[in-house]
């Protein structure tokens, strides 16, 4: 699934709403969590359960698959662009996709010590940071 394939043409309120709502209707991030310590070890394009970020719902799913076989399933959309593995399609739109992606990453973790934990109340908190991203790019809410 993609915004386009759900009827959404491509521009930056569009896209927005696409991400907004798919990760407030998913109701939890896009996280792995470590095997070993119980501990979430970060966010992921994929995560456990086939859970998706902020930024990878946005991918079709051979966009998707073609990150993970090369090795990317975490890391910043500024890292998939240096690769070259950024979708060619959304490049006009990379910064709000960048900032929408901080807005999930950052309402999934806080940092307790040396290790990760997931942050209370996901939703509200991508809530808000997503109102600040709306605000900067001059875009309604939902």
């Amino acid at each position: 699934m993609s915004p386009e394939s759900c009827g959404y043409e491509l521009n930056p309120q569009s896209i927005f709403n696409y991400a907004y709502k798919f990760i407030v209707e998913q109701g939890q991030p896009s996280v792995t969590i470590n095997k070993f310590t119980s501990c979430v070890s970060g966010c992921r394009y994929l995560g456990d359960s086939g859970l998706k970020c902020a930024a990878s719902c946005l991918f079709t799913d051979e966009e998707r698959q073609y990150v993970l076989d090369e090795g990317m399933n975490s890391g910043s959309v500024h890292n998939l662009r240096s690769r070259s593995l950024f979708p060619e399609r959304l490049y006009p739109f990379f910064q709000i996709i960048n900032s929408i992606q901080s807005a999930h990453d950052d309402a999934a973790l806080r940092k307790q010590g040396e290790e990760w934990s997931t942050n209370g109340d996901f939703v509200a908190a991508f809530k808000v940071n997503m109102a600040r991203v709306a605000e900067d790019y001059k875009l309604e809410l939902p």
